[in-house]
């Protein structure tokens, strides 16, 4: 029997779906908006849904009409032979797509689908003496129903679920490709036909690598899943889908060799996830997955028509395009010299950052993340490595000289400072030099350089011009490859915005400061866990915590607190509304041998919340809260601004005879004394700020506040 079918598509990838079901089903097909036509037998339908990497989902046409009004929509919707497709016990939904203008009653998907509803339900109704249920989430059947102008296509779902949900479940890392998606970069890129390896240097939750073994190892991605939507159909034939499957188990059994793949990433979360997600697909023993930076990636030996195949962050979910400049030159760099004679092939949403890769692409596809458009580039690498250590565009420019002085004079001068302070993490620049706007922060041999805001009258261009040269100069002086460098950007942020996850490596580095330890990330985060700024305060209340009760507001991760118990406090309560921060908090407290719940409280909870609940007394409170700060879990953001004396008061009710209350703001506004009562208030923001922030643009202002009379 002849049989119509519509193989769904992501945008961008209709011609991709059509050069696979081309070859899979022995047939052509016609490739449309939105993906493939094809006809033939019930057979084709379950082999598309089964063996397909690219489509989305296999739609089996029921019906086609033609519609003007809503009258004679749902008159021709009834007349269809529900009967034969779905039974009264069993349940269904209705998707609806327009793929022209709407016609009179028929203006929006969400109509068609209601009048598609209601036909099947009379219809079943009249015939049966019953109706079948409406079930959204999971229903037994889905329906889809394409309106091109009074043109009506109605369709069963034969895939269920996305078939680019494969089956096995899937732990995810940030900004993941979908499978589908990935699939159809593989074939674009003429994997497995045009190489002998595949290495993917950022593979993040494996998803190119897991698609790539599919392909080279012919496994049928419909064979993971569960069940399929048209097994609850009434039309299903199961002989014929068991016969299917036994041949693809057979195929699968049968391909046991295949070309090397190599799955790398510097994340240990997302190796962990990787492999996690290469045992469930049942291809753990067919990808190499490891940890591995960026630089160290190379082309295996045994290789010589490879291909690298990588989907690095391009701003848009993680980071930001002026942060990951540097990713994308270094990318470039081990192309260059570590992948001589190979393809690379990159996957990316931003072509400003496609630039600094340093290669000249051969072929660009346009693709669709989601609605995000992208291109694949395709960069083909010389035979040779080029003579020079890096390319004549990344050499620091003239200009550049006044910052590698400056650099230079304050890492001999604070290198001896640091040491006798006992201190790991240190700032080593503060825009000393106009023109280079950065902060450079050491973290025992970790580097962060962060740039401020870029004035508006400053070029972008230059701008990025001149982070190079700060990467490039601050790689040398200091002695560390560029992978050891993070780059932020301070951007100016929307009122009411929050800096956001930048990466999800997870990996905490111990550093020394003063003769205790804590944990700092520096990939993460905008900020690492540890404020530099605040060192000489966390020193004051650990020499003015003995025998004394610390309420910590704010608490990051609680490297105040660790100071005030090591100094001898009785008692500390750290208070935070992020579960990730506390627990961070208490590795602190574990690694400095400190962890005692009799003494140590740790408080998820919001700041007002619980000044407002709690009673007990404190004779040191620290408050250092954020400028701006909102949780999905409460109704009211927090703006420092308008927030801080209200803060202050009910903080003050929390203090102890005798008590002080150390305050520091990243602002800079003056405290409305009258508002908070019969206290006294002395700033100490020049005495509170350590030497390497002597020069800082803003150093945070620090005001000590205890409950006397004002002289």
């Amino acid at each position: 029997m002849e049989l119509k079918f519509f193989a769904m598509a992501a945008r961008g990838t209709e011609q991709v779906l059509k050069g696979e079901l081309d070859g899979l089903l022995g047939q052509p097909t016609v490739a449309g908006r939105g993906g493939v036509a094809f006809s033939g037998p019930l057979r084709l339908g379950y082999q598309a849904c089964l063996w397909s990497q690219v489509a989305s989902r296999i739609l089996l046409t029921i019906g086609e009409f033609s519609a003007e009004d809503d009258a004679a929509f749902y008159r021709q919707m009834r007349a269809l032979p529900w009967a034969d497709h779905l039974g009264v016990d069993q349940s269904f939904a209705v998707q609806a797509a327009f793929g022209g203008a709407a016609t009179e009653g028929l203006n929006s998907p969400r109509f068609v689908a209601l009048r598609t509803k209601d036909a099947i339900v009379d219809e079943l109704r009249a015939a049966k003496g019953r109706r079948p249920d409406v079930d959204r989430r999971d229903p037994d059947l889905r329906f889809f129903v394409y309106r091109a102008g009074p043109q009506t296509t109605v369709s069963i779902d034969l895939s269920g679920q996305a078939l680019f949900r494969r089956g096995q479940g899937r732990v995810m890392t940030s900004a993941p490709l979908k499978e589908n998606l990935a699939a159809a970069i593989l074939r674009i890129a003429g994997w497995p036909e045009r190489y002998d390896a595949l290495v993917d240097p950022m593979c993040g939750s494996a998803t190119l690598a897991i698609e790539a073994a599919r392909a080279a190892y012919r496994r049928a991605p419909g064979l993971a899943r569960a069940s399929h939507g048209f097994q609850r159909w009434s039309g299903h034939d199961p002989t014929l889908w068991r016969e299917l499957v036994s041949e693809a188990k057979q195929i699968a059994s049968a391909t046991a060799q295949g070309p090397p793949i190599y799955a790398f990433d510097a994340s240990a979360e997302a190796v962990a996830a990787a492999k996690t997600n290469l045992q469930r697909a049942q291809l753990a023993e067919q990808v190499i997955v490891a940890q591995r930076d960026l630089l160290e990636c190379a082309a295996p030996l045994a290789a010589e028509r490879g291909m690298v195949v990588v989907n690095p962050p391009y701003g848009v979910r993680l980071g930001d395009e002026a942060e990951l400049a540097t990713l994308y030159e270094a990318l470039g760099n081990v192309l260059r010299r570590r992948f001589c004679g190979w393809h690379a092939w990159v996957f990316t949403g931003s072509r400003e950052l496609a630039k600094r890769i340093g290669l000249r692409a051969s072929s660009r596809h346009e693709l669709y993340n989601g609605k995000l458009p992208c291109r694949l580039l395709e960069l083909p690498i010389a035979d040779r490595a080029p003579d020079a250590e890096i390319a004549a565009w990344q050499r620091p420019h003239a200009e550049a000289e006044m910052y590698r002085n400056r650099l230079r004079k304050n890492v001999a001068r604070l290198r001896r400072w640091a040491r006798a302070q006992q201190v790991d993490c240190y700032r080593l620049y503060d825009a000393d030099v106009p023109q280079y706007n950065v902060a450079v922060d050491w973290y025992d041999g970790l580097v962060v350089v962060a740039e401020y805001a870029r004035p508006l009258g400053v070029d972008a261009g230059l701008a990025v011009r001149r982070m190079r040269d700060v990467v490039t100069i601050t790689s040398e002086i200091l002695e560390i490859p560029e992978s050891k460098l993070v780059v932020r950007v301070r951007r100016r942020q929307r009122e009411g915005a929050q800096y956001e996850k930048r990466d999800d490596r997870g990996e905490l580095h111990w550093v020394r400061e003063g003769g205790l330890r804590f944990a700092i990330n520096t990939t993460d985060y905008l900020d690492t866990g540890l404020f530099l700024d605040h060192r000489l305060v966390r020193r004051y209340i650990r020499e003015h915590a003995a025998g004394k009760r610390l309420l910590n507001l704010f608490a990051y991760t609680c490297s105040a607190s660790v100071a005030a118990a090591h100094g001898g406090a009785i008692r500390t309560t750290s208070v935070d509304l992020s579960r990730r921060y506390l627990a961070w908090g208490e590795q602190n407290f574990a690694e400095n041998q400190l962890s005692d719940p009799q003494k140590h409280r740790f408080v998820r909870q919001d700041i007002r919340q619980f000044l407002e609940r709690d009673r007990q007394q404190y004779d040191l409170i620290f408050v250092a809260p954020p400028a701006y700060s909102r949780s999905k879990g409460l109704d009211r953001d927090f703006d420092l601004r308008r927030d801080h004396i209200e803060l202050l008061q009910h903080s003050l009710k929390r203090l102890a005879p005798g008590g002080e209350l150390i305050f520091s703001t990243p602002l800079d506004f003056e405290l409305d004394l009258a508002t908070l009562g019969d206290v006294r208030v002395v700033e100490v923001t020049r005495k509170m700020t350590p030497l390497d922030f002597a020069q800082s643009k803003a150093p945070p202002r620090t005001f000590l506040i205890s409950q006397q009379a004002r002289s």
